[in-house]
């Protein structure tokens, strides 16, 4: 069974249950591919299989360690995301220390939403960089031991993020990591992650939903043939940009995007960007160009 709830890539399934079950755990995974393609989602996903205590199907989803992993509120888990860094910041504080209360509760609320959807971005408001400060953390914590058993997982979102001084201190902690231990890193853009990090990951790429997973998923929530089509033409197989799109009006999307391909057509790129930005990103992806992957 899946922990959460996690679309086709069954290839990358039997992958890790076989790593798993052969004993052939690595220390460190690359888990990447365009947004919205679950890279994050079984990064999450592996996490519960290497702590599930069922002997047999894992992650069996009734164990104590499934039940706590199911909320991300497992003892073995630690997560990094990009955090704002504010100017009165430290680079000797803790993560957390410079938010408010109120800041810390729009964290938890947007982690207690990716437990729930695996899709879901740990996007933080004014966050573009994973500081020094997170990996400091990591190192402090990630030597002491667990009150849990099995496997301690550190899952890095958006790992491309890591500012340089992150990326060297991340790498120290490769290059020496504890006994069952598990780095997981997941990024859209690997290449932006600095070369002897990727040496020191076991890569796997994760590609775009298939079409015929989006159709199944916006049929599910009785969108309208013709709609179903433009929304996939447009998200690029990342099943949140669909789902966003399935809210959207239709038909101003429709007329905003008839308008950017006649400015495209004759290169207005004043008209462009006036057109664009007001749509929010939507339909950019379909513009842009997609790194190559590892």
């Amino acid at each position: 069974m899946s922990l959460f709830p996690l679309i086709n890539q069954d290839f990358n399934r039997k992958l890790l249950l076989n790593t798993l079950e052969n004993d052939r755990v690595a220390n460190a995974y690359l888990f990447y591919g365009p947004e919205g393609g679950g890279h994050e989602g079984f990064a999450l996903e592996f996490t519960a299989m290497l702590n599930c205590t069922s002997s047999n199907e894992r992650p069996c989803g009734k164990c104590p360690s499934c039940r706590k992993m199911k909320t991300l509120e497992h003892a073995n888990l630690q997560l990094i995301f990009p955090m704002p860094i504010k100017k009165d910041t430290s680079s000797d504080n803790k993560p957390f220390k410079s938010l408010s209360q109120s800041e810390i509760a729009e964290i938890q609320n947007i982690i207690r939403k990716k437990a729930e959807n695996p899709y879901e971005k740990i996007s933080i408001p004014n966050a573009k960089h994973i500081s020094i400060n997170f990996i400091r953390e990591i190192k402090r914590t990630i030597y002491l031991t667990s009150p849990e058993k099995g496997w301690k997982v550190v899952i890095v979102f958006d790992a491309h993020l890591m500012t340089e001084q992150a990326s060297n201190a991340f790498l120290k902690i490769l290059e020496e990591p504890p006994p069952k231990s598990v780095f997981i890193l997941t990024s859209s853009n690997p290449s932006n992650l600095i070369p002897t990090i990727q040496s020191r990951c076991q890569p796997i790429y994760f590609p775009p939903l298939s079409l015929s997973s989006l159709e199944s998923v916006l049929s599910s929530k009785g969108i309208t043939e013709s709609s179903r089509r433009l929304i996939i033409s447009l998200s690029s197989g990342d099943l949140n940009q669909a789902i966003d799109l399935s809210e959207t009006d239709l038909t101003k999307l429709k007329e905003s995007t008839l308008e950017i391909l006649r400015a495209i057509a004759v290169w207005n790129i004043e008209k462009i960007y006036k057109l664009i930005w007001p749509v929010q990103g939507k339909i950019i992806s379909k513009f842009g160009t997609q790194k190559n992957p590892v």
